[in-house]
């Protein structure tokens, strides 16, 4: 073997590597500008209010943002809030109609989906729910899509927030279950 046969198999070697190399850069590239460059969509914050001095009843939003660079169009699949206790779970009725509900969203804007509980007329007290007797449960599904230029997405948000007293500690939502993707 000469020295020119060895050049041009090293020549061959060398670029087949440096495509390789490149392949894998494209890769690379492509997933990192599919993950900065789409909307996210979770739970901001769950701010609520007690209704009257002592509380008999209670109202919360669940206020969620795009804090992606891009819009996203998404669907409220499931909203369902629900009173738990030893012995029963108790489904709370729908504010309005947003069963089933889709919008964009932009990028830094929120929406707000309400609930509301009054002990008048339902299975239990609100000195039952500050006193941790009885679990105020939320369970939201959302499905958000994008468009893309390689291709559309889907990603999905699962939660179950939780109204937890807990002493010593201010009342409010927790998040005791999430699945993202």
């Amino acid at each position: 073997m000469d020295f020119e046969q060895i050049i041009k198999i090293a020549g061959v070697v060398i670029a087949s590597l440096a495509f390789v190399v490149s392949f894998f850069s494209l890769i690379i590239a492509m997933r990192s500008y599919s993950v900065s460059h789409r909307p996210y969509i979770g739970i901001s914050a769950v701010p609520f209010e007690y209704i009257e001095n002592p509380p008999r009843a209670m109202r919360w939003k669940v206020i969620l943002k795009n804090v992606g660079p891009i819009p996203g169009f998404f669907t409220i699949e499931k909203n369902v809030a629900k009173l738990k206790s030893n012995s029963q779970s108790t489904q709370l009725p729908i504010l309005g109609s947003v069963e089933k509900f889709s919008s964009l969203l932009m990028p830094g804007e929120t929406t707000e989906l309400i609930g509301q509980y009054t002990e008048v007329g339902g299975p239990v007290t609100m000195a039952e729910i500050l006193s941790g007797q009885t679990t105020l449960e939320i369970e939201l599904k959302v499905k958000y899509e994008f468009p893309s230029w390689l291709w559309r997405g889907r990603r999905k948000l699962n939660t179950k927030l939780q109204f937890q007293v807990i002493r010593g500690v201010e009342p409010g939502f927790i998040m005791a279950e999430a699945t993202a993707n």
